[in-house]
């Protein structure tokens, strides 16, 4: 298993609300128990869900049984090893990105901030997932009815958040907030369709998507 993708499809448990930071360093504290000397460190990471990302010395079929049995984390659990963080950072350095964009050290070593990812190949990850949620984009919309519509309207931006954060991760720019992230984009590629600054607010659910499926195009056009 050489991808963080598959080891991310591991083990998962039932997402709970942050909470607050006393109650995710307990369960932190459990985990790395659990884990002992095989241990390497435990991240939590995202933004409105906290999840486990838990970095291992070794893995296999008998100790994900054990978690099965025995841990049952109240949060989304992420296993991998030392070796696959290494290998993520080539093979897939977009979905990595997501994680250490957001990652905070709770326990061990800090193996994230050791790995150098691999920014040339995470810019042209962003733009295959870009393109890709172009096309999504297209299909659902041909398809959908008004309540589909509207739901696209959570999709895509949940989406593109991903995406413009790994195209500023990958430029050296950190990332801040939706709209500040979306302005800092805007002026990057000289987007002339803006979508930051509450702009589609005012907008009737079927303007809106056009706006975006404009915004969509002209970023994928001029990230070439």
């Amino acid at each position: 298993m050489g991808d963080l993708e598959a080891a991310e499809d591991l083990v998962e448990a039932v997402a709970v609300d942050i909470g607050n930071e006393t109650n995710l360093n307990m369960e932190a504290k459990e985990v790395a128990n659990f884990f002992g000397t095989n241990l390497s460190g435990v991240y939590s990471y995202g933004t409105r869900n906290k999840k486990f990302f838990v970095v291992l010395k070794k893995l296999d079929t008998k100790l994900l049984d054990d978690v099965k049995a025995k841990l049952r984390p109240k949060r989304k659990l992420t296993l991998i090893t030392e070796n696959e963080i290494k290998l993520s950072a080539d093979s897939s350095p977009y979905t990595l990105s997501q994680v250490s964009m957001t990652a905070q050290l709770l326990s061990g070593t800090n193996i994230l901030g050791k790995v150098k990812i691999d920014k040339k190949r995470l810019l042209k990850d962003a733009e295959r997932e870009l393109m890709l949620s172009m096309i999504q984009f297209r299909h659902a919309y041909i398809d959908a009815g008004l309540l589909g519509k509207r739901s696209l309207l959570s999709f895509i931006p949940a989406q593109l958040r991903k995406i413009v954060r790994a195209i500023l991760f990958a430029k050296g720019v950190k990332s801040k907030s939706m709209d500040e992230d979306l302005a800092e984009i805007e002026k990057m590629y000289k987007i002339e369709r803006k979508i930051s600054g509450n702009a589609l607010a005012k907008m009737k659910t079927n303007e809106k998507l056009f706006v975006l499926q404009e915004f969509l195009e002209e970023l994928f056009e001029k990230i070439q």
